[in-house]
């Protein structure tokens, strides 16, 4: 699958994530973070990003409420997979504000593409399996049907790598840019599958 690249911001870590002491934990969800290099790795990413947002924005205090009130969501949390939504998601939402700085950048095209996706993907995961269970009542060999179910996602993955791969090519620019192209194509497409699962799942 086609990767985007992540990339990491040069702005100090603030309050609100990476800077918290492992040692010094108040929280589960603090708890759990420190013990999950991939929780520690999108609580860097999510710092980063707050900061940058943070320095441009010309309403500082509406975002420092925002990020106290997700926050408080955040530490509802008592499991890692809660934690890794959560994260994602507020990623995506300070990297795809269109007033925001990085609206108008390749990095935060990129995460914004990236972070959206995955939450499209969780998504996209549960209505194949609904849409599966459809086609497995009217199916004579249940097994059978799985088998070239499984063999279409396969093949609609790798089509949307490939496919998003070269728009990203075609488009052009420095090689972030690229990345960010290609990003935007991978969320356009998993959302018309999701649309065209959602169609065949109802009967419409």
């Amino acid at each position: 699958m086609h990767r985007i690249l992540l990339i990491v911001l040069l702005f100090p870590a603030v309050v609100f994530g990476a800077s918290f002491d492992c040692q010094q934990v108040r929280t589960t969800a603090e708890q759990l973070i420190c013990q999950n290099d991939n929780l520690s790795s999108l609580d860097d990413t999510l710092a980063e990003t707050f900061t940058t947002a943070i320095q441009s924005t010309t309403a500082p205090n509406k975002l420092q409420a925002e990020q106290k009130t997700w926050l408080a969501a955040r530490n509802r949390c008592t499991n890692a997979g809660c934690l890794q939504q959560q994260y994602e998601q507020r990623i995506a939402e300070l990297s795809c504000n269109p007033d925001g700085v990085m609206a108008g950048s390749a990095i935060g095209a990129n995460q914004c593409a990236y972070f959206s996706r995955l939450a499209l993907d969780r998504q996209l995961s549960t209505l194949e399996v609904q849409y599966q269970q459809k086609i497995n009542r009217d199916a004579e060999s249940p097994d059978n049907m799985n088998s070239i179910f499984k063999t279409e996602q396969n093949a609609w993955r790798q089509y949307r790598s490939a496919q998003c791969a070269l728009h990203g090519a075609i488009e052009g620019g420095s090689d972030a840019w690229k990345n960010a192209f290609a990003g935007m194509c991978e969320l356009d497409e998993t959302q018309k599958r999701i649309t065209s699962l959602k169609a065949a799942i109802s009967g419409q």
